[in-house]
């Protein structure tokens, strides 16, 4: 393995204070059908927001058929069935998911065992304080890159071997109000606190996203991005009363940091990163410009930049096949396979 600079980012003191505090992600994972080769490095894939780890259930199984290795998809802390936490930030996300990597992706002794799904709860550490033997695959998307992109800068060259950045680029962007007026996170979560969930307590689950829906409807144009949260509207068992997956609180705040350019939500970086990385970009979607590529290069000089035409934000799902194919070369190159 060809060593690397260790890039340390001006967060680095916040995250190691609140390493503490850091909280265990749920996750699935997915075998290869045969059994697994674990000197190929594992991939973990990171949702953006408002998503969780079954927005990757597809992928997962096919990137473990594909590159004979075992994948796991997590739950970022205030989503899907991670913890919920007052704190929604790049050094609080890195460090769960570096704690993650230690814990719960390393070889175990039953390293034949079948191909197949499992599933870890929120809470779940499986090996606790163990010691990194192979570096991982890390595979963001949206804000899931962002955090992907934070934690490799963190993590040493020996835990992280290639990076995979979805529809997200490390140039930090002003405001753009005509997006936010349409179907930003941003603008969603401000919808979504108006909704008073309570008033939809009699309604069957379909009646209250029906319902929902009318009312993000108002401003969020794109249905593909409304029908995308209500997968998130679930009813409470011991209320009756429905709430969201997410921590809408959390979310809100980190995202009004975000937009608004707030220091310890952006990436800063103090040096090249010389980890192999693929970023992936939709031909339609703004996240990231043309303008963005010099730059780009210039921080990830070991890097590749791939366009998939006539795509929006949600590659890995408007265009599963092509990602998949881009993707699984990118990882199978890595050992060399």
């Amino acid at each position: 393995m060809v060593a690397r600079k260790r890039l340390v980012p001006r967060e680095t003191k916040l995250i190691r204070r609140w390493v503490s505090e850091t909280v265990n992600l749920a996750y699935n994972s997915y075998d290869p059908p045969e059994p697994r080769d674990d000197r190929r490095p594992p991939v973990v894939l990171v949702h953006g927001s408002f998503g969780n780890k079954r927005n990757f259930t597809f992928v997962g199984r096919e990137l473990a058929r594909l590159c004979h290795t075992q994948v796991f998809a997590v739950d970022l802390r205030n989503h899907g069935d991670s913890p919920h936490h007052p704190t929604h930030s790049l050094p609080a996300m890195s460090a769960d998911l570096a704690r993650f990597i230690r814990d719960v992706t390393q070889p175990t002794s039953d390293v034949t065992r079948p191909g197949g799904d499992v599933t870890g709860p929120g809470g779940d550490v499986t090996r606790p304080g163990a010691d990194v033997t192979r570096p991982v695959v890390l595979l963001g998307h949206s804000m899931g890159g962002r955090v992907v992109m934070h934690a490799a800068n963190t993590l040493g060259p020996y835990e992280v071997c290639g990076l995979v950045i979805e529809d997200v680029s490390p140039v930090e962007h002003a405001l753009d109000e005509a997006r936010l007026s349409h179907s930003s996170p941003l603008h969603v979560a401000r919808v979504l606190q108006t909704c008073d969930l309570a008033q939809y307590a009699g309604l069957g689950v379909a009646g209250a996203k029906r319902a929902i829906d009318g009312v993000l409807a108002e401003t969020v144009q794109e249905e593909a991005v409304r029908q995308f949260i209500l997968t998130n509207l679930i009813r409470d068992t011991s209320s009756g009363h429905f709430r969201w997956r997410f921590n809408l609180a959390a979310m809100t705040r980190y995202l009004e940091a975000h937009y608004t350019r707030n220091a310890s939500h952006e990436l800063q970086f103090t040096e090249p990163v010389e980890t192999p990385s693929l970023f992936i970009r939709g031909g339609r979607s703004p996240y990231v410009q043309d303008a963005d590529v010099p730059t780009i290069k210039e921080m990830y000089p070991d890097s590749t930049i791939e366009t998939i035409d006539d795509c929006g934000h949600w590659v890995h799902s408007q265009k599963p096949d092509i990602f998949l194919h881009i993707v699984s070369r990118f990882i199978n190159g890595l050992t060399g396979s």
